[in-house]
Formats: C-alpha cells, structure tokens, sequence
C-alpha cells in the first residue's frame, strides 16, 4: 500500500493478512493512512527517520533546501504540482517554492549564484524574503524588488539570484509572471505544441541594476501545464560534451503529456533521462516545477483511489488471532527501528462506532471517489487488526525515485480525477 501525505509519496506498506474481500481492503487503506500521518508527523523533528530514508550523506547546501522547500507533488483539485531538485545530496544555490492563498497558486523557482553553501543561503534567504513579502499581501513585482532589498541588505552587491515568480489564478487560468534574468516559462498545451513565454527580463535579485520589472500575463487552458526550470537542465552535457538542450527538453516533455502522463511521472522521466544524459554525475543543479491546471471548475480532490461507497450484502465472517480480545477501545500503534527500516510491532484497531454505508449490489466504484477519513475518522472505522503482518519501507532520496517508483500508482493528472 502507498503511504501518502496527500499526493505526496512517502514510502510503501507491506500488509499480509488471512482475509480478502472489502472489509480487508478498507483496513489496509486506512491502515496506511494512518502510518502515514505517524510517519509526516516525525519529520520535522525525527533524526531516526532522517537516517533511515537517506542513502547517503547530504551536504549543508542540501540540508537548508529540503527542509525549506514544500512537498514535492501537491493537487487539490484546481492544480497539480510537481518539483524535483537534483542532485538530491548535494544541491547547493536551486530552490522552488509554491503555495495556495484562496484561488491563488503561487509558484517560484530561484537559481542563486556559485555551487557552494554560499549559494544555499542565498537561495534559502531568497525564499524566505518572497514568502515574507507574498504573506504581507505584496504583489509579484513589489514581492521580486523586496527580494532584492533582503539579499542586498545582507550580501551588498557580491551575491544574486534569478528566478520567475508567478501566480495562477485558478478561477480563470490566468497566469502572471515576473522574470528576474532567468529562463522563461514553458507551456505544455495538450502533448500538441509548446511555448517559451516571452516576457521582457529585469535583472536578477540581489545586483542593483535598476531595470524596470514587467509583469507578464497569459490565458491557459484547461489541461495546459506550466514549466519551471533552472539552467542546469538544459546544460547537462554528456561525454562528448553535448548539451542535453533546450529542443530535447521540450520534445521530451511533448512526448510524454501525448502518452497521457500524469505530472509526477512525467517530472520522473524528465529528471532519469537528465541525468542518464549526464552519466549520474551533474555538474550543475537542475530543478524542475510542473504545474498543470485542471480548470475553472474544482475537481474532487484526493487520493483518485475507489473508495467503498457500500457493503456486500453478506460480508465475510472477520476473525481474530485465538486468545486475543475481540475488539479494542482504542488504537495503539507501535513503530520501531530495525536496521534500516522501520517495523510495525502492534496494531490494535478499535470497533466499528460509526453507521456502515447501507449495502448494495457488486457495481464497479465510481472513477473517481472521495479521499479516506481524516485522522479523526480513523479510529471509528479501522476494527481489529491483529491479523494483519506488516512491514514499512520508507522512500530514500536516490536520484529522481523520490517521485514516482514501481510499487505505487502514479499520483492524479487532469484524467485521474
């Protein structure tokens, strides 16, 4: 079973248990649900879990970065947002940002100068002075000059970041943008055509030149998708020295949204034939922020997962291990360290305390169904669990796998819904 932080990819739940009809399937989902939330919960504060889903050390550039940028997939039924940042244990001056105020997305990528940890901080302040400003109710040119203010309040004139900032009004697929000396937009228009979004560039943040900001606009359409990204993309070069390139790139990403390619995966592809290009070892960072807009009207949001809408009329006799108590009053769930992974010891469920969904026939679920109960919900549905065996296995930041992997189903696109 996937374990997801809304759409975001945590690791995956191996269950094994004696039953299998629907009561069995709802376990396991809520089940891992709930791992899930155990798991995100820990992050912020859980050296342990920090260990146990890293492959390697990661260097103080990249420390800053992962801890300040948010998830790496995000929808909610007007967007999906997916970002990638590599190399994953050494990146130093790339950063992305984005966030939801109401039927506003905001969407940032920051490419700051040099490849050390000077580089980190000056990516890391960048964020910090556009969030502060954006959260002040500043708009996107007064938000990018404020920017500019911080980094040269503290470096002077010695250090810089480009970057585009933009908003998506998700109401009516309006896009602006302010390019601060970077590489303009690209937008996917249904796996037919693309575009670089011309918009007159003023000088990157941080060097003073006192160029005028422009602020740029364009209509998408439903399905379009919005592309960020930083220099070392484009600049992978392999043996002989060929540049992976701004045609491979956009032929690459028309490729794949023609096969019908949620997000996600399309950034997982994108970012494994990056680096294969560049043999693994890239000499740059090369960051990557897809956003795509479903449409004026929300679409359900959630996990795109058919949830049980009703019961079997004659539901199978469920059964506990021998000697156990029928049913528990509580949920107690007990997670330890072996090794390199983490082992779940005891489950014990509580009754079910809500009224069951009336029973119907074995039709096919809907296409799309409502995302499971919150953590308040959790308790009241998950009944015994004695029978169930698990293991967890978290993700490790390997390369490009921290989007997409072979066990678990790609997160939703436009046609997930």
């Amino acid at each position: 079973m996937p374990l997801l932080d809304g759409t975001e990819r945590l690791g995956v739940l191996r269950i094994t248990t004696a039953d299998d009809d629907v009561r069995a399937r709802e376990d396991m989902t809520l089940l891992a649900a709930l791992i899930a939330l155990i798991l995100h919960s820990k992050e912020p504060n859980s050296d342990a879990l920090a260990r146990l889903t890293r492959a390697r050390p990661m260097n103080i550039a990249a420390e800053m970065q992962w801890n300040l940028t948010p998830p790496r997939s995000y929808a909610d039924g007007r967007v999906v947002i997916s970002a990638s940042m590599e190399p994953a244990y050494t990146i130093s001056g790339d950063a992305y940002d984005y966030a939801t105020a109401d039927h506003v997305v905001h969407l940032a990528v920051f490419d700051a100068m040099g490849h050390d940890t000077a580089a980190g901080l000056t990516a890391n302040l960048a964020v910090a002075a556009c969030r502060n400003s954006r959260r002040q109710g500043l708009g996107l040119a007064e938000v990018s000059e404020r920017t500019e203010e911080v980094l040269i309040e503290q470096y002077g004139h010695k250090r810089y970041a480009t970057g585009i900032l933009a908003d998506l009004d998700t109401r009516t697929g309006l896009l602006t943008w302010v390019n601060r000396g970077h590489h303009p937009p690209v937008l996917m228009r249904a796996g037919r055509w693309h575009s670089h979004l011309d918009c007159r560039p003023t000088h990157p943040m941080g060097t003073g030149l006192g160029l005028p900001t422009t602020l740029c606009r364009e209509q998408l359409q439903p399905g379009d998708r919005i592309v960020l990204y930083t220099d070392g993309i484009i600049e992978a070069r392999d043996a002989g020295g060929q540049e992976f390139g701004v045609e491979r790139f956009t032929d690459f990403l028309d490729r794949q949204q023609a096969e019908g390619l949620p997000v996600p995966e399309t950034l997982r592809r994108l970012m494994h034939a990056v680096l294969e290009h560049h043999d693994g070892q890239l000499q740059d960072d090369a960051t990557v922020l897809f956003c795509e807009w479903l449409g004026p009207r929300p679409r359900p949001a959630g996990w795109p997962r058919p949830w049980p809408a009703c019961r079997p009329k004659n539901p199978s006799p469920r059964t506990t291990t021998p000697g156990a108590p029928p049913m528990s009053t509580g949920l107690k769930v007990i997670v330890q360290e072996q090794d390199d992974r983490l082992v779940l010891l005891t489950v014990a469920g509580a009754p079910w305390t809500t009224t069951p969904p009336p029973s119907c026939s074995n039709r096919p679920p809907p296409p799309w169904a409502p995302p499971p109960p919150g953590p308040g919900h959790v308790r009241s549905h998950l009944r015994d669990s004695s029978g169930l065996n698990t293991l967890l296995r978290l993700n490790r930041h390997t390369r490009a796998d921290h989007t997409a992997s072979p066990w678990s189903p790609s997160p939703p696109s436009s046609g997930d819904f």
